[in-house]
């Protein structure tokens, strides 16, 4: 039974999924916009929120708890960062999604066209 399990397993061991969610939060920072699942986004809203804060703030004890979590190059991208954010107090991060009967609209027809190629052929 699930009772009392906030985080999502996406199928991975704890470390994975440490993992996971820190390389994503890197890329996040660093791009400025990923494609990912909508399941890997709400995990990763709350990390991403929790960054942007300890960077709002600007203590030296934030910047070093950053450049643990995001490596060097990552806490100095999220400091030029985090100054848009000075008025918001919450809902940092936003995602958008696709719709997943787009997307197998999208793979059907790709199939589709590659069978009648392939017919040709």
């Amino acid at each position: 039974m699930k009772h009392h399990k906030k985080t999502r397993s996406f199928g991975r061991t704890s470390n994975q999924r440490k993992a996971l969610i820190k390389s994503l939060s890197r890329a996040l920072v660093m791009e400025e916009k990923i494609e990912t699942s909508e399941a890997k986004a709400r995990e990763l809203r709350p990390v991403i929120e929790k960054m942007i804060t300890k960077a709002k703030a600007g203590t030296l004890a934030g910047k070093r708890t950053l450049i643990v979590s995001l490596g060097v190059d990552g806490a100095k991208k999220i400091e030029e960062i985090a100054p848009r954010y000075k008025d918001r107090t919450g809902d940092i991060h936003e995602s958008s999604s696709f719709h997943r009967h787009d997307l197998t609209q999208a793979s059907k027809q790709l199939s589709n066209s590659y069978r009648t190629n392939r017919q040709i052929l």
